[in-house]
């Protein structure tokens, strides 16, 4: 942030917004930062207003451009969509609303609505129901969302907002987070002492006895690598306070390198997880999706950019350290990083038709070849 740089990268229309992507950048040093005035939002229904009176809503297709993002400090009121587990859930409506009016066609949505990659979400999250002043841009019309999108740009502390004691512990023990994992040596991670809300916080170690405690400096935040080929855990606790308030936060660092699992006990970990598994190629399943496979089951790796070379790698084994996720029933690994280890070898085809019945029972053969002829299209 602040830094001055040329990019080369392609120009890509999504969802009324244009975007630089596969860009690469070069900083340059010599030039001056220009950063521009924030404006001052504070009625989120008149911005919204003015947008739309603006026709900034109407930008949904390539010849219409889009509009300049705007800069701003927004006071609204922080609303989720009541049973809305969706990434689009979290909007910033006007101090005086009690809800969300969803957009149609004709008219955008009453809220901001935060882009669900915008950084500290979690934060923003646990100020549901609070009135708050925060900086945020302004970037786009979601043309599929039928709203305004924002990406919150204030940082851990950047938000303000009047808040009890007990808010205050909340919200900081929702949004606070520890890294879970370190495989690089020198690395130090942050244990914060104090939240954006106010409250303290205080670290220590779930069990006093454990001795892989000396890899995790509680102070300084340096890790420890345990010997190569090994991973330990540590687990540590947050006390955070604010006046007479008191709430804890367990987290689980595993320090070293991940050990190699099979692919269906990789499964069998919860989504989020960090595995490490070795599979071979068995082909393209579609839409940047690579199948790979062990003794044990299958798997897709989701890889866009990688799956045509991947593709031509058929047969050969891989090595694959990726999160653990289930994507509308797709078992995969996400974020993968993969490296090629030698020759793999190619499971059989699993006749289906020696199945009695096929609906959950062929569930375990997912990620795998089968075999099935003399079929009936319907």
């Amino acid at each position: 942030v602040g830094k001055v740089y040329d990019v080369k990268a392609s120009l890509e229309w999504y969802f009324g917004i244009w975007e630089l992507v596969k860009g690469v950048g070069t900083e340059k040093p010599s030039a001056t930062p220009q950063i521009p005035e924030k404006d001052v939002v504070a009625s989120v229904d008149a911005q919204i207003a003015a947008l739309e009176a603006a026709g900034a809503h109407k930008f949904l297709k390539v010849a219409d451009g889009n509009y300049e993002p705007i800069y701003a400090t927004v006071t609204g009121k922080v609303y989720m969509i009541p049973e809305d587990t969706s990434n689009y859930n979290t909007f910033l409506i006007d101090t005086t609303a009690t809800g969300l009016v969803q957009g149609t066609d004709a008219k955008p949505a009453s809220g901001l609505m935060f882009y669900y990659k915008t950084d500290d979400l979690a934060l923003i999250q646990g100020f549901n129901g609070k009135v708050v002043t925060m900086d945020v841009v302004i970037y786009t019309y979601r043309s599929n969302n039928l709203a305004f999108a924002v990406y919150y740009v204030g940082g851990p502390n950047g938000i303000q907002a009047d808040l009890t004691d007990a808010e205050a512990v909340s919200i900081a023990k929702n949004a606070l987070t520890v890294q879970g994992e370190v495989t690089e040596a020198n690395t130090v991670i942050s244990f914060p002492t104090t939240s954006s809300t106010g409250a303290s916080i205080a670290w220590s170690y779930v069990d006093a006895a454990n001795t892989n405690n000396a890899n995790v400096n509680l102070t300084t935040g340096a890790i420890t690598l345990p010997a190569a080929g090994t991973q330990v855990e540590v687990k540590v606790l947050a006390t955070i306070t604010k006046g007479e308030v008191t709430d804890t936060k367990e987290f689980t660092i595993k320090i070293g390198e991940l050990p190699v699992m099979e692919i269906a006990d990789a499964l069998a970990q919860a989504a989020g997880t960090k595995v490490r598994v070795q599979g071979t190629v068995l082909g393209y399943s579609g839409n940047g999706q690579i199948s790979f496979a062990d003794s044990t089951g299958g798997v897709t790796v989701y890889n866009v950019d990688k799956a045509v070379e991947l593709y031509a790698k058929v047969g050969k084994k891989f090595e694959i350290i990726g999160e653990v996720n289930i994507y509308n029933g797709l078992k995969q690994l996400n974020n993968a990083v993969l490296t090629e280890i030698g020759e793999g070898t190619l499971p059989a085809a699993i006749d289906l038709q020696t199945k009695e019945a096929w609906g959950d029972a062929i569930l375990p053969y997912q990620n795998l070849y089968v075999s099935a002829s003399n079929l009936k299209v319907v």
